[in-house]
């Protein structure tokens, strides 16, 4: 993705980061987006979306640092549960 990026001319505006897409699901099972900021828009492909994130008021961020193993993610139940807690409806 990055590399498509910078071959059709675009610059890498920020880190790369992921989309979680089904909070609910068990990570085997969820659809998860790479996504990198970019200068501007480039030509999607029939491996690459390009759209543009509408901006919101809050988000939940967490930083790894270290290999990428099911251990390595202590943080994901606790962001799971504050995302779900972030957009319940009231009742």
């Amino acid at each position: 993705m990055i590399g498509y990026a910078c071959g059709s001319g675009a610059k890498i505006a920020g880190p790369p980061l992921d989309l979680w897409l089904d909070r609910d699901m068990p990570p085997h099972d969820m659809s998860v987006e790479a996504c990198a900021p970019i200068s501007a828009p480039v030509p999607p492909s029939d491996r690459v979306t390009v759209y543009g994130l509408p901006g919101v008021p809050t988000v939940a961020c967490t930083v790894h640092h270290g290999p990428l193993t099911p251990s390595a993610t202590p943080t994901r139940p606790s962001c799971a549960g504050w995302s779900r807690a972030a957009t319940a409806s009231p009742a």
